[in-house]
């Protein structure tokens, strides 16, 4: 991963754009970051392509992003957009190197979350948010 500071050296990953990720992510491609969002319902995200973002089919599009942000709405979410089919840590070759929780979610979920994480090599931030 490069410079952190440099927006154009880091590739990001963005799972829901409900409300408050909607608007997370606007921020991250308004400042110039290279950004692949994802959502169930694929006209929610579409508003980010017309900003720069690119809009992916499933989650397993992201794996080869930097750091991929997470952001959904309970614990089966959760674990569907990791490990259910087509989830961002089902790739066998590719895994994302940092995976950031932002997703309200039980303690037991985010453990389980970070277990698979750390099964495919990446690593898990749990940054959860209220709103």
């Amino acid at each position: 991963m490069g410079d952190p500071q440099d927006p154009t050296a880091v590739r990001v990953g963005w799972i829901g754009t409900g409300r408050m990720g909607f608007a997370l992510a606007r921020r991250l491609v308004g400042a110039g970051y290279d950004l692949a969002v994802f959502n169930r319902t694929r006209a929610k995200a579409e508003p980010l392509a017309d900003l720069g973002a690119e809009v992916v089919h499933r989650p397993a599009d992201l794996a080869d992003r930097d750091v991929v942000f997470v952001i959904v709405s309970a614990s089966a979410d959760l674990a569907a957009v990791l490990t259910g089919p087509d989830g961002l840590l089902t790739d066998p070759v590719t895994a994302p190197r940092i995976v950031v929780d932002s997703s309200t979610v039980s303690v037991d979920a985010s453990a389980t979350a970070r277990a698979a994480a750390s099964g495919r090599g990446a690593g898990f931030l749990a940054a959860p948010v209220s709103g």
